[in-house]
């Protein structure tokens, strides 16, 4: 029941990531890798995903494989 803002999610998800929280990484990897109130960027995404998935975050290394496989990035 809440309508989507994009500018105050990326809000949070750089608090997020000040506060220590790497599921804050993860979370703005999906906004630039969707292009959800930001520029679309499949690089920037997958900096963000390998970051999270250095914290510990799963669901980053999932992504971030899902996006080599898709061949959206290279890997490294």
């Amino acid at each position: 029941g809440v309508e989507q803002d994009y500018e105050k999610a990326l809000e949070y998800y750089n608090a997020a990531i000040e506060a220590g929280d790497p599921y804050g990484y993860w979370s703005l990897g999906t906004l630039y890798e969707k292009g959800h109130g930001v520029e679309q960027d499949y690089d920037k995404a997958a900096e963000y995903y390998q970051t999270a998935a250095n914290l510990g975050v799963q669901e980053a290394v999932e992504d971030l494989d899902r996006m080599i496989e898709e061949g959206l990035v290279e890997a490294e």
